[in-house]
């Protein structure tokens, strides 16, 4: 997506790593920090315990950084460059 500069991404917020800082705070349009933690459905379509961890859409392209700020989807909207 990076390379492209079109598409969304879930990622664990984990800000620190090599993933975020060589393909998101480079490269990102938009970031959005989720409020709610993620959580999956099982393959028999129970759910599954939230994710851990906090996630993050993050925004490759100004298309879909701007469907990341008009989606409703609560959390904090950044704006990377």
């Amino acid at each position: 997506m990076a390379e492209h500069g079109h598409g969304t991404a879930l990622l664990p917020l984990w800000t620190d790593t090599d993933v975020w800082e060589d393909s998101v705070w480079t490269v990102a349009a938009a970031i959005l920090v989720l409020r709610n933690r993620v959580r999956f459905l099982k393959a028999d379509g129970s759910p599954s315990p939230g994710a851990p961890f906090a996630m993050a859409l993050v925004a490759y392209g100004e298309q879909d950084a701007d469907a990341l700020a008009g989606s409703g989807i609560g959390g904090h909207f950044l704006p990377v460059s």
